[in-house]
This record gives structure tokens, sequence and C-alpha cells, in this order.
């Protein structure tokens, strides 16, 4: 097994048959290991297991269970990641609203602009702009027929 570039693993299912064994890998390269095992379900207190990998007894599709069992810096890991995710979006729905903003002045067609406004908003340059030159080259073309049609 090739040397992972990672800190600290979590696995679910730890205390079965392969969690085990990847598991004392993990902890054979250096890697700090956590574990998940279901309540009753593993006595590890026969000397067999390691002590260096942490065993968190608890449901993976129960959060409110396992949520309880966290200690205090996991849980601040936890609404620390929320955070960052919230401002993340928000910040992104502030670029949005700003490419609106400027491209309402062109774009008329509301559709196309929020299209366009997504586009800019993930970080799609190169495809926002040929959305955006497609519908302009669209527009002027609809307007010169319109205008020709008019003076003729």
């Amino acid at each position: 097994m090739t040397k992972l570039d990672v800190k600290k693993v979590f696995i679910c299912g730890g205390t079965g048959f392969l969690g085990y064994y990847s598991a004392k890998e993990f902890l054979r390269q250096g890697v700090q290991v956590g574990v998940m095992a279901l309540p009753g379900e593993v006595t590890l207190d026969q000397g067999w297991w390691p002590k260096e990998i942490d065993v968190k007894l608890g449901y993976l599709f129960n959060f409110r269970k396992m949520k309880n069992q966290l200690t205090e810096e996991e849980k601040a890991q936890i609404e620390l990641a929320k955070r960052e995710e919230y401002y993340k979006a928000l910040e992104k729905e502030n670029n949005r609203n700003k490419y609106i903003s400027k491209l309402g002045k062109t774009i008329k067609d509301e559709k196309v602009l929020n299209e366009i406004a997504d586009l800019y908003a993930n970080g799609d340059f190169a495809t926002a702009i040929d959305k955006q030159n497609e519908y302009l080259a669209k527009y002027h073309g609809e307007l010169e027929k319109t205008i020709k049609a008019e003076l003729l």
C-alpha cells in the first residue's frame, strides 16, 4: 500500500474484518484513526484491540444519538464546517446578484440572465462568456432585422 498524505481517518464499521485491518494499516502509516462501532456489537476490552484507535460507539444513521457521543472539539469542528459552508453559499449568492445587476443592463431574457449569472458565480467564466456572446449576437441580429423592417 502506498503512503497516504492524510493525518486523520474515521472508519464507519471499523471494528469489522475490513475496518480492523484498514485501521491497522492506517496506524502503520502514522495516521490518527477513529472508528465507529455499534454499541454492544463488539467487545473491545479483551486486549486484542489496538489502544491507539479511538472507538466511538454509535449509530451511523441516527445522528442525534451519535451527536451526543462527540467530544466538544468534534462538535466545534462540525459547527465551523457548517459556518464555512454557509458563508461560501452566501458569498456565491452575493456574487450571483452582482452579476445579475451588471448583466441585466444588456441581457433582457431573464432565463438567460440567470443561467449566465449562475455560470459566473460558479467560476465557469469561459462558458459564461460564450453564452453571453451567443445571446448578444442573437439579440443584435434580431435588433438589426427589426430596424431594417421598420426602415423599409
